[in-house]
């Protein structure tokens, strides 16, 4: 895939060569958007740095937290799924079926992660509002309300399973000689 950068954003990309993958995204969508062509060229730039990110362990490196979460993988080896079928149901598997750890560590082990759940349930309503207050000139209490409505009806079903994974990771650690072959 070949990717080119036109003039006004190659100096903000090689500026944020070193910085983390959202920072840079956020630094192109800041530039803005003069035509159709712009949005295609930010479009193209951003599935390059997702690449970067994800597929060539640029950010996110297996053996950390961060992989585990984000790939919704085992938080021992990383290699077996941590749940059973689509995490939005939220069922966990009671082992990995790579390295066989034992996902429940008691009985009502992931009871914990409520509070996980509600810690980012409280993000997303932070950043909804200072969306709002960053995006629209002079946001009205109303419109601040329905889109942080919305924002949080969009992202519910993702904060549960998330808050799952989260909680596991704060209990297991990476071990890369965990897998049985």
């Amino acid at each position: 895939m070949k990717i080119i950068f036109n003039h006004e954003r190659i100096n903000i990309v090689l500026l944020c060569i070193h910085l983390s993958c959202p920072i840079r995204i956020i630094s192109l969508f800041s530039i803005g958007f003069n035509s159709l062509v712009n949005v295609l060229n930010v479009t193209e730039e951003l599935i390059y740095l997702f690449d970067i990110c994800f597929n060539q362990n640029y950010m996110i490196k297996k053996g950390s937290k961060l992989y585990s979460i984000f790939t919704n993988s085992c938080p021992v080896c990383h290699k077996g799924e941590f749940f059973k079928g689509r995490p939005y149901k939220g069922s966990v598997r009671h082992h990995c079926e790579y390295c066989q750890a034992k996902f429940q560590k008691e009985p009502a082990f992931y009871q914990g992660s409520y509070f996980v759940a509600y810690g980012l349930g409280v993000m997303s309503i932070l950043a909804s509002i200072v969306g709002c207050f960053v995006l629209l000139p002079a946001p009205d209490p109303d419109y601040i309300f329905a889109i942080t409505a919305l924002v949080n009806i969009f992202f519910a079903p993702f904060l549960y399973p998330m808050s799952k994974i989260i909680w596991a990771n704060m209990f297991f650690s990476y071990n890369k000689d965990a897998v049985k072959e």
